[in-house]
This record gives C-alpha cells, sequence and structure tokens, in this order.
C-alpha cells in the first residue's frame, strides 16, 4: 500500500504490525499508514521507500496498491479491510462459511466494495450444483473511475467461488449501471449477461443572442457478456461480445431491450424444414 503524508520527511522507519504500517519520523512521532480513497493494479513485489516533495510513500509487498489522502489518518480495521480485499481479489477465489448468508458473505470477503454497493443480484446464470452466482456494482477505480466495476462470485465448488470483476467502461462522463439482467441475445440456448449503463452527457441545448447554451442529455448502452466455460483451474470465465448491435443503441429499459431482440428475431431467416411425405 503507499500512504504519503502531509509534509516532507528526512528520515522515516517504516513498521509492518498486524497488516498496518506505522511510521516513525526523525521527531520521534507516529502515523498510522491508513485506507485508500483509489485502488490501482500494480505488482509490488518488493518493499519500497522513497520520498518527495508530497512525504513519504510507503510499499507495502502485496498484489495492489492503495493511496490515501494526505493527512487523513484512519484506523486500523480499515487497513485490515483493503488487505483482507487485495487478497481475495489476487487471488481470484473466496471461501463461504456453511450457513453464511449472501450479505454477510460478501461483507466478509470483499469488506470494502460490497458495503459501497446497494444493486446485489443473485442469480443462477451458469447453472450449477453449488448454488447462484452473485453480482454487485461499484464506481470504478483507477483509469475507469467514471465507469463502473461489476463484481461476479460465481460458485464452481462446494463453497468456494470464483471472483471476478468486470469493466463497465465509462461513456463519457459519471456512468451508471441502471440495469442488470440476462437473455439469450445469440438464440442458441444459453443466456448473456447485459448490462445497461446510462450516462449524462453536456451537449449544446440552443442559442440566444449569438450565446450557446448547454444542456444534459441522457443516454444508454447495452454490453453484452459471455460465459465461456472453464479455465485450465477450473474456474468460470467471461468476456465482453463486441458483435454490434444497433438496434440495441440508446434503448432506456429493460423491458425495451427484451422487446427488440424479440423483434431482431423475427426478421432473421428462419431454417428451412421439410415437408414430411
Amino acid at each position: 500500500m503507499f500512504t504519503a503524508l502531509s509534509r516532507p520527511l528526512t528520515l522515516a522507519i517504516t513498521i509492518l504490525l498486524s497488516g498496518s504500517a506505522i511510521c516513525l519520523s526523525a521527531t520521534g512521532q507516529t502515523q498510522d499508514l491508513s485506507k485508500s480513497a483509489s485502488l490501482k493494479k500494480a505488482s509490488a513485489s518488493a518493499l519500497a521507500v522513497r520520498s518527495g516533495e508530497s512525504g513519504l510513500l510507503v510499499a507495502d509487498p502485496v498484489y495492489s496498491y492503495v493511496q490515501l489522502g494526505k493527512g487523513v489518518a484512519h484506523n486500523s480495521s480499515d487497513v485490515t479491510a483493503q488487505y483482507d480485499e487485495t487478497e481475495v481479489l489476487h487471488r481470484g477465489v473466496a471461501q463461504r462459511l456453511p450457513g453464511e448468508s449472501d450479505t454477510t458473505f460478501l461483507k466478509r470477503v470483499l469488506p470494502v466494495s460490497f458495503p459501497a454497493s446497494s444493486d446485489l443480484v443473485t442469480y443462477a446464470w451458469r447453472p450449477s450444483s453449488f448454488g447462484k452466482q452473485l453480482f454487485f456494482s461499484v464506481q470504478g477505480s483507477g483509469d475507469n473511475e467514471y465507469g463502473r466495476d461489476l463484481f461476479v462470485l460465481d460458485p464452481y465448488q462446494a463453497n468456494t467461488y470464483a471472483v471476478q470483476v468486470l469493466t463497465l467502461e465509462s461513456m463519457g462522463d459519471a456512468t451508471d449501471l441502471a440495469a442488470l439482467f440476462f437473455a439469450d441475445v445469440d438464440h442458441n440456448g444459453q443466456k448473456e449477461l447485459l448490462t445497461l449503463l446510462e450516462c449524462s452527457l453536456r451537449e449544446p441545448a440552443f442559442k440566444k443572442k449569438g450565446q450557446q447554451y448547454y444542456g444534459r442529455v441522457a443516454h444508454y448502452q447495452t454490453l453484452v457478456f459471455q460465459c465461456i466455460g472453464l479455465s485450465s483451474a477450473g474456474r468460470p470465465q467471461y468476456r465482453l461480445d463486441a458483435t454490434p448491435r444497433a438496434y440495441l443503441d440508446e434503448l432506456p429499459t429493460a423491458a425495451a431491450i427484451r422487446q427488440a431482440l424479440a423483434q431482431h428475431q423475427q426478421k432473421l431467416p428462419q431454417p428451412k424444414t421439410k415437408a414430411i411425405k
């Protein structure tokens, strides 16, 4: 984890205790290095320390790094929660306890992201004897801060879930997930995951006395994800279906999208059937 202190230090010693980073400065003052404001993927393989104009940066050798706002202190439980979630995302696997409810399970294994979500969906997208898949989204991070991150937890063994994050890219400004649902888009007997995104974009509205005025216009985009079977490790895999579907553009509801899919199917050439003699 990277933490920026509020002022430069000429000397610092970093001690890692129970998942927390404590910084001891040359003046003898201590500061708890705490939870992040944003999560960015990195591959730090060794502890690294460097100083700069903004203060001291401390890297914890984990899969991801976290950068804190300057001068903000949090308690050690926040650090532990971030560390636990980072480890789950790094492994891509989460273990569920027997009898554990969906929300209790998600709060335990993803203690930072799940509490920030309000759109949990449970659905048997990929038929499995181990239970239904769990879906929820949060505001994106890193290069996708104006988009959404869609978490998918898929049971592939008893009480064992594959954990994946699907990127729902920004449409040009702050983008929301308006609907998440399932439909047989390709009409092959297997349902796809559909996400309906909504974004309000600033556009020219009218001119008055030679001055241009602007307004906000809602736009909609439908993304389709396919389940493409199991990896060599036996975990389910998904991918974005990039097939152009102009007939789904700017549709504002799941019902409108389902209707458009049905109408499109009716327009497709139907297989010829031989007459029975």
